[in-house]
């Protein structure tokens, strides 16, 4: 009986304390929504970093990104555009409109995904349920023509045509993967603080690349550039 009502009582201390969560991250969105109608760009993103810091959603990041794209911080723009297209890959406005950020920022779209696009980093789960299904279906089948002894000929065809699909199927988890891990190394380049007056929004950042740490700067990036880092032997 202590035991029935002590778990009554975790139950409902669980769910006030995800009631409570939801309302500080829904509470936050709406100040954000309020504040952005307004006119008050400001407070409408301190709102809506503070409801990012609780949960994340497609809508959120990309009324995020309008904003900064408005307060032309193209760098905070363009992350959070790609963030609302990680939650969401299929949102046409997300897509057009980080193109068009893209474009005024003068940032190179790093997107190698677009001739390719049954191998972006999205996809890697959709390629391993694949490539198990097709193993063990096919499997199953082979085993049923051996069991049945089917003619040679039919078994030959199908383990061939087993064997390719099992082959694209490995292609598609190893692109992949090689994407999701890329997108794993890139960071977005924001710029400096100092850097967000009217004058200094879209000037180059200095850059130490494959350098000393008492080297001069030897390239620039733009803010909402990609750099991908390159991992030491330990992975990090």
């Amino acid at each position: 009986m202590r035991s029935f009502a002590f778990g009554i009582l975790l139950y409902a201390f669980g769910a006030n304390a995800c009631a409570l969560f939801a309302d500080s991250q829904n509470r936050l969105f709406y100040d954000a929504v309020r504040a952005e109608a307004s006119g008050d760009l400001d407070s409408a993103i301190e709102a809506y970093e503070g409801s990012a810091q609780v949960a994340h959603s497609a809508n959120l990041h990309g009324n995020l990104a309008n904003l900064y794209f408005k307060k032309e911080q193209f760098g905070r723009s363009i992350l959070n555009y790609r963030k609302a297209l990680i939650l969401d890959p299929d949102h046409d406005d997300f897509s057009a409109n980080l193109s068009f950020a893209l474009e005024i920022a003068q940032v190179r779209s790093g997107d190698t995904d677009k001739p390719f696009v049954s191998f972006k980093a999205s996809t890697l789960d959709l390629w391993t349920a694949a490539l198990g299904v097709c193993f063990w279906s096919g499997l199953l089948l082979l085993s049923a023509f051996f069991f049945f002894r089917m003619d040679k000929v039919r078994t030959s065809i199908f383990l061939c045509l087993w064997l390719g699909i099992l082959g694209f199927c490995s292609l598609g988890v190893i692109k992949a993967k090689e994407k999701h891990d890329l997108v794993g190394r890139e960071v977005i380049v924001l710029g400096r603080i100092s850097d967000l007056s009217d004058a200094n929004r879209s000037k180059a950042i200095s850059l130490r690349r494959f350098a000393g740490s008492t080297s001069s700067a030897n390239t620039s990036v733009i803010p909402g550039e990609s750099l991908f880092l390159d991992l030491d032997d330990k992975g990090t």
